[in-house]
């Protein structure tokens, strides 16, 4: 099942999204972590086999996030996670 297919809790946010690399070509194993945000503790997801990832039972805020894939520079992005919504943020490393 697509892991965006899973329900968000109406109390709680999730971050999903893709890392890509400058082609387009999704990247398995990168990691993307949570630099920044309302959840004072670290967060870190792993890219699935085509290049997904998901961040859940987040509280809503702003995040900056972090995604790092061997062999590529680092790419930072930022996302407005609401409550009860699966939000996107998408990456393409260099």
């Amino acid at each position: 099942m697509d892991s965006s297919a899973k329900p968000v809790a109406p109390n709680q946010a999730a971050i999903t999204g893709v890392v890509s690399d400058a082609s387009g070509k999704p990247l398995a194993w990168a990691a993307v972590l949570i630099r920044s945000g309302p959840t004072h503790h670290d967060l870190a997801a792993a890219t699935d086999g085509e290049g997904r990832y998901r961040l859940d039972s987040l509280e809503p805020g702003n995040y900056t996030l972090l995604a790092n894939a061997s062999g590529h520079a680092p790419k930072e992005g930022q996302v407005v996670a609401s409550a009860g919504v699966l939000s996107r943020l998408d990456f393409t490393v260099e």
